[in-house]
């Protein structure tokens, strides 16, 4: 069983061994250098894992970062577009609209120009 000695000054946890003696961790650790080396071996082993996770996490925030890059891009260039668009219909509109009032105005002209002309003749 383990237990605990409390100082003023700093905390000793006990180990009891086989004969029964009140050790210290770190003299069990010098005296069992396998327990060291497994402790060290484990510890090792999670940092290794969490170095692992956070280059992983770091390589994704770049991609991501990447992805906002090209999405900013390309959002720029469709709004670009997209106003080049509006214009291009707007004049097109208008072209349109002028060249449908000019037949009605030809028409209307030589209708009334023909009225006339025959009105002319009639008198």
């Amino acid at each position: 069983m383990a237990s605990s000695n409390m100082d003023s000054s700093n905390v000793n946890v006990s180990i009891v061994s086989e004969d029964s003696d009140n050790k210290t961790i770190s003299k069990v650790l010098e005296e069992k250098p396998t327990i060291n080396c497994t402790i060290t071996s484990i510890i090792q082993e999670e940092l290794d894992q969490l170095k692992q996770m956070i280059l992983e996490n770091v390589e994704k925030a770049i991609e991501n970062g990447d992805s906002l890059e090209e999405l900013e891009s390309k959002t720029q260039q469709l709004m670009e577009t997209a106003s080049k668009f509006q214009t291009a219909s707007y004049n097109l509109k208008r072209h349109y609209w002028w060249t449908k009032h000019k037949v009605k105005i030809i028409i209307g002209t030589l209708a009334s120009g023909g009225v006339a002309t025959s009105l002319i003749f009639l008198l």
